[in-house]
């Protein structure tokens, strides 16, 4: 979504090496998210078994409240690693089980934003839970709960809110995907100690719209590896968050193979920029031949075509011809600057 407002993923599982059975009997060694997601299946399906009354977002709160914190952000592990023991003997559970604080307004000098989460009480008797903000939030960010602590009568709820605070003019941007500051919120009852994280996101947005979708884009500052988009979802506007800089934009469309080029794109806290298929307006036809004018036979061999920044590397590989025979590549670009080269890389 545009304001860069959801956590994902909400914990991590094993998911390398794992033991499983195969086809035709046996077992080997599989790695991946096809191995992870059925430990986090197991242990919902044997909380579901131990508490039927917890709703379903209950049981996710549960294995997230008690993951172990690995160190990574949000973004990366979520909570933690699962640990279904811990998971197990929950007493209480804090919902939701992460906070997305959102995308800082880099227009005001300090931007505030509150979530609320609620603190259950699964036992049968009153209990305290105490809260509070971990250490280590950077300078320029802070944050604050509503309440330090609250006693809960069996079976009670109650809600907390969370309010972290950005100066914008201490907190710098990051530099790195996902463009994230985070922290976590504790809980301890003293016998379980749990967590909520939050995260937001500080970052200029690029709105780009096109009249036709492109199949892939490249935007790069010209001395990084750029990123690249592949556009799976048709429309526009699409939303693309990037710290503040000058970008080349490099739109490609498959279905005739038109490229287009924009450069210079100064990006603030939000720009708009407009691209329109029919600024590649020309014609390109690429064949191989001898310095005699007779076209050259690539049988077995391919050429690329391709457009790109000699300095950088920074480009798109536009299509190839030649490899089963010489077949003509053909094509429409738009102007460009001398920063860029657009024609055949290489035999392949």
């Amino acid at each position: 979504p545009p304001e860069g407002s959801l956590n994902k993923p909400d914990l991590v599982a094993p998911g390398r090496s794992i033991t499983s059975s195969v086809r035709d009997g046996g077992y080997a060694a599989f790695n991946g998210t096809s191995m992870a997601a059925p430990h986090v299946t197991g242990a919902i399906a044997l909380l579901r078994q131990l508490y039927p009354a917890w709703t379903p977002e209950q049981l996710k709160a549960a294995v997230a409240n008690s993951a172990l914190d690995l160190g990574s952000n949000p973004f990366q592990q979520g909570s933690g690693r699962l640990q279904l023991a811990e998971a197990a003997v929950s007493s209480y559970l804090a919902v939701p089980n992460s906070l997305s604080m959102g995308l800082v307004d880099n227009n005001v000098a300090e931007w505030t934003s509150t979530q609320t989460f609620t603190v259950y009480n699964d036992l049968d008797t009153a209990q305290t839970v105490d809260l509070s903000i971990a250490a280590g939030l950077p300078a320029g960010l802070s944050a604050e709960l509503s309440e330090n602590s609250v006693t809960l009568s069996a079976g009670e709820s109650h809600d907390v809110d969370l309010t972290v605070t950005v100066d914008n003019s201490v907190l710098p941007y990051p530099s790195a995907e996902p463009y994230s500051y985070s922290g976590k919120v504790e809980l301890n009852n003293g016998a379980e100690v749990r967590q909520v994280p939050f995260a937001l996101i500080k970052a200029a947005q690029l709105i780009l719209n096109w009249d036709v979708t492109p199949t892939f884009v490249k935007i790069h500052d010209r001395t990084s590896g750029g990123k690249r988009l592949t556009i799976v979802q048709p429309g526009s506007p699409y939303y693309v968050l990037l710290p503040p800089n000058t970008y080349d934009i490099i739109s490609w469309w498959s279905s005739g193979n038109y490229t287009v080029v924009n450069e210079g794109v100064v990006l603030t806290d939000s720009t708009t920029k407009n691209i329109s298929q029919s600024e590649a307006s020309h014609v390109t036809n690429f064949q191989l031949k001898y310095h005699t004018g007779e076209v050259q036979p690539v049988v077995g061999r391919e050429r690329r075509v391709a457009i790109w920044q000699p300095s950088t590397g920074n480009g798109l590989m536009l299509g190839s011809f030649g490899g089963g025979g010489q077949i003509p590549f053909s094509g429409f670009v738009s102007d460009m600057s001398e920063a860029y080269h657009y024609g055949v890389t290489g035999l392949h």
